[in-house]
């Protein structure tokens, strides 16, 4: 699964859901963002089970349509850490591979 997307849209979209995810929470799922990709868009989703908060954002490329959830806080920690230096308007890659246990 690959996307092309501006760093600023996507730290903008991950930052807005992540917000909602609370860090301690006795549900493990609830700390996870949504994120779908297809045709030219990517939705990035999160909840509390009281308040959802979904946003969309403009993709450059999709390779293929994909849905999955990651650690919301991780992502975005990996996002403000590895594209720090990139500028905000670049388009940057983002590549997910499966991986069985």
């Amino acid at each position: 699964m690959k996307f092309s997307i501006e760093r600023g849209a996507l730290l903008k979209a991950v930052s807005q859901t992540q917000s909602v995810v609370e860090r301690r929470n006795t549900i493990p799922i609830l700390g996870n963002v949504l994120i779908e990709a297809e045709n030219d868009k990517v939705s990035f989703r999160a909840t509390d089970l009281d308040i959802e908060i979904i946003d969309h954002a403009t993709l450059g490329l999709i390779i293929l349509a994909f849905g999955l959830t990651t650690d919301a806080q991780t992502f975005r920690c990996f996002i403000i850490g590895v594209f720090q230096s990139a500028n905000r308007d670049n388009p940057i890659d983002v590549y997910f591979s499966a991986q069985s246990s």
